[in-house]
C-alpha cells in the first residue's frame, strides 16, 4: 500500500532537477520503501530510494515493536518521508565527511504528491572476499565508531568493493548519529560474522582486534547473537550453526 509508481517518481525526480530517460522497479523490494533504478539522458545507472505514504507508519510500528521485544528500539524514529531521507542522506554525509567511502549523494527530497526520494550514485560495486578488502572494511567501521556513527547493517548488502579497490559502505536506511553505546557495538557483531562468514571465525577475530583492539571487540560478546544481526546473516547462518559459538570462543581465547 502507498507504494509510489514510477511514473510518479519520474515526475518527482523532474521536479529535483535529476533528468532520466527510463526508470525501473528493482526486483528485489524491502519493507517500508521502494526500490528502483533510473537511466540518465547519459546512460548512467542512479539507484533511487523512494518513501510513500505508508513508509512513516511501517518505520514507527517497526521500532515500537523493537521497544516491546529488545533493550534496543533500533534506528532513530521519523515520524515523516522527508525526515527520512533527510535523515539517511545526513548519515551518509556523516560518515562521507569522517573518511568513509560512501556513494555520491544526488539529490534527496520530497517532490509531487506521494513521494520521497534520495537518489545516490555509485561504482559497480563487488563482494569482499579477502583479508585485506576485510581490514580495510573494519577500518571504515573503526571510523564510523570514532564519529559516532552506527550503520547497523554491516553485511554483504552494504559492503562492496569498487574497481579501484576501496571498500564502500552504502544504504544508512537504519544508520543514526550520536549512536548509543549498544548500537555501536552491534556493528562491530555484524562484521565480526561478516568476516567469519567471507573467511574463518579464527582468521576474522584476528583482523578485527588487529585493526579494532581488543576492547572493541570484546564489547561486542554479548551481542553475537541472532537478533543483533541482519535478516540476511540470519539466514546464512542456517548454514553455519556453530558460527556464532566459533566466534564467542575465538574472542574469549
Amino acid at each position: 500500500a502507498g507504494r509510489p509508481t514510477p511514473r510518479q517518481v519520474a515526475a518527482a525526480l523532474e521536479q529535483l532537477g535529476v533528468a532520466i530517460v527510463d526508470i525501473e522497479l528493482e526486483p528485489d523490494q524491502a519493507v517500508g520503501f521502494t526500490q528502483m533504478v533510473a537511466t540518465t539522458i547519459t546512460g548512467e545507472s542512479l539507484p533511487v530510494r523512494v518513501y510513500g505514504r505508508d513508509a512513516a507508519e511501517t518505520r514507527i510500528g517497526a521500532k515500537l515493536w523493537r521497544t516491546i521485544a529488545y533493550k534496543d528500539s533500533g534506528p532513530t524514529l521519523t515520524l515523516t518521508r522527508l525526515q527520512q531521507v533527510e535523515h539517511e542522506a545526513l548519515c551518509m554525509l556523516r560518515a562521507r565527511d569522517a573518511g568513509v567511502a560512501v556513494p555520491d549523494l544526488v539529490t534527496v527530497g520530497v517532490a509531487g504528491p506521494s513521494a520521497a526520494v534520495l537518489v545516490t550514485r555509485a561504482p559497480e560495486l563487488t563482494a569482499i572476499n579477502t583479508t585485506g578488502e576485510l581490514r580495510e572494511a573494519w577500518s571504515a567501521l573503526v571510523t564510523l565508531r570514532n564519529a559516532r556513527v552506527a550503520h547497523s547493517a554491516f553485511d554483504d548488502a552494504h559492503l562492496g568493493v569498487t574497481p579501484d579497490g576501496t571498500v564502500l559502505v552504502h544504504d544508512f536506511s537504519v544508520a543514526s548519529v550520536s549512536a548509543s553505546q549498544m548500537r555501536l557495538d552491534t556493528d562491530v557483531a555484524q562484521l565480526l560474522v561478516t568476516s567469519a562468514l567471507t573467511i574463518d571465525a579464527a582468521t576474522a577475530v584476528g583482523v578485527a582486534l588487529d585493526v579494532a583492539g581488543p576492547a572493541v571487540v570484546g564489547a561486542a560478546v554479548p551481542l553475537l547473537v541472532k537478533p543483533a544481526l541482519t535478516a540476511p546473516q540470519r539466514r546464512a547462518l542456517r548454514e553455519h550453526k556453530e558460527l556464532l559459538d566459533d566466534l564467542t570462543h575465538e574472542e574469549v581465547a
